[in-house]
């Protein structure tokens, strides 16, 4: 996971072309093959990074519901910081997040 956190921050954001028609939908949504916003809200994490003469990174929070909320963690580093520092801290923090692990089946003896 760290290789390919590394690799995205160096390579920076992939361009989308930005459509000239107004048409409902998502880019986001088609390009993940998901249907509702509200689905992709609830099984995932978003993490913004802000890279300049500080390294900011932003992880959104979630309500009881398990949708998207403004106050969630920010994490501050300098810029002079290594890159790898930073993916590493920011990997240890994403395992952390219950997304990161798949849940699996339980099965229960009885006695």
């Amino acid at each position: 996971m760290e290789k390919h956190i590394y690799k995205s921050l160096v390579r920076g954001n992939e361009i989308v072309e930005t459509p000239q028609e107004t048409t409902p939908g998502s880019s986001i949504l088609e390009r993940l093959n998901v249907r509702k916003w509200a689905d992709f809200e609830k099984y995932s994490v978003m993490y913004t990074i802000h890279k300049g003469g500080m390294i900011q990174i932003y992880v959104t929070g979630k309500n009881k519901e398990g949708m998207w909320t403004t106050g969630g963690r920010q994490r501050t580093f300098d810029g002079r910081a290594p890159l790898e520092l930073v993916v590493n801290e920011m990997a240890n923090d994403l395992m952390r997040e219950p997304e990161a692990v798949p849940k699996s089946s339980t099965l229960l003896l009885g006695g």
